[in-house]
């Protein structure tokens, strides 16, 4: 008897629980942002964090809404285990980044027959495709691709080399730049994320007598190439995002790099408004991020009620200009960006590649 009274206690305990968590936050939208924050990839995570912060700390309406954030540490089914608590007690608006993370939450969305609405930070193509609350304010891998062809096209490449991470995100991108660069030929060698030391990868690359190499990957990855890559070979090194988190090396080792940046770079000098005292690093996905709240917050405003479907119409809706210029959606809710490529000065500034040229 006192066993069957304990389990009754134990139900209406674990009732009221879920009661008091729905209720605490009762009239008051909560953004839940599920991000990397510590581990290998910490620091993208609390890139986005400081720009999520920014925004949410500027926007009027911040009173309307709770926002949490949520540590993954880069981990998908960490990730699983945040949503699928923060389901249970109610919340309908999350945030979500990279790559594996957002595939695990997405697919774990899709089973809700209420669809929660989310914004994601990542680089894999058509990610936002089948589902129809998810948005997207970055670039992806494919329109990365785009502006590289279009600077191999203008330098008149013949033979490109490529060292690409083993990554959902960089799958069949290769392909898609070899579609548009039909007349160059590709020699592509593959490493793992984890990888340190790129010396034999860069022999068989300069073998092949390339005239410039693409690194598809993350910035410690850029680092150990640049550190790897012999100073007397004076061949480009094509480099992606987080890049700028390279201007600790000497001009000696930068000179041959060009890198894909969003535009709106050369518009936001010296990054003032997000100065802080923790020495956090503030690279695009700090931009994006900031924008990515701001659009949120807008949209909540605006919103006929606070519904992920009106919110989401209220995104669709709204004539934004941000940190990062107008941001306009696709047909998958991806918006259209556009990379220019850069590359540093000997004072280690950045500018466009065109400028250097003239």
């Amino acid at each position: 008897m006192k066993k069957i009274f304990g389990f009754i206690l134990l139900i209406v305990f674990i009732g009221f629980v879920v009661f008091f968590n729905r209720q605490q936050h009762t009239g008051k939208l909560r953004f839940v942002v599920m991000a990397p924050l510590s581990d290998s990839v910490g620091y993208l995570g609390q890139e986005e964090k400081l720009g999520i912060e920014e925004a949410y700390k500027n926007a009027p309406n911040k009173d309307d809404v709770e926002l949490i954030f949520e540590d993954t540490h880069g981990n998908a089914t960490m990730a699983i285990t945040i949503l699928q608590r923060h389901l249970a007690m109610g919340d309908k608006f999350f945030y979500t980044s990279t790559t594996a993370q957002t595939n695990a939450v997405l697919s774990v969305l899709e089973t809700q027959p209420d669809k929660p609405f989310v914004f994601t930070i990542t680089m894999m193509p058509n990610q936002t495709k089948s589902y129809p609350l998810a948005y997207r304010i970055y670039p992806t891998a494919i329109q990365e691709m785009e502006g590289v062809a279009e600077y191999v096209k203008q330098k008149g490449y013949k033979k490109l080399g490529v060292l690409t991470a083993m990554m959902a995100t960089y799958e069949g991108c290769i392909k898609h730049l070899q579609a548009l660069l039909p007349d160059v030929t590709i020699y592509e060698e593959l490493f793992n994320t984890d990888e340190k030391d790129f010396r034999i990868l860069l022999e068989r690359i300069k073998r092949e007598k390339v005239e410039a190499i693409l690194v598809n990957g993350y910035a410690p990855h850029f680092r150990s190439i640049i550190h790897h890559k012999d100073t007397a070979w004076n061949i480009p090194l094509l480099l992606g995002f987080n890049t700028l988190q390279l201007n600790d090396l000497p001009y000696s080792q930068l000179k041959d790099v060009v890198f894909r940046q969003p535009e709106f770079i050369m518009e936001i000098p010296n990054y003032n408004m997000f100065q802080n005292n923790n020495k956090i690093s503030v690279g695009y996905e700090t931009f994006y991020a900031y924008d990515t709240m701001d659009m949120f917050m807008k949209a909540v405003a605006q919103a006929k009620d606070k519904t992920p479907e009106e919110v989401g119409k209220a995104i669709e809706n709204l004539n934004f200009n941000g940190l990062t210029g107008k941001i306009v959606f696709d047909k998958d809710r991806d918006a259209i960006l556009k990379q220019k490529m850069f590359k540093f000065n000997q004072n280690k500034e950045v500018i466009p590649v065109e400028s250097e040229e003239k």
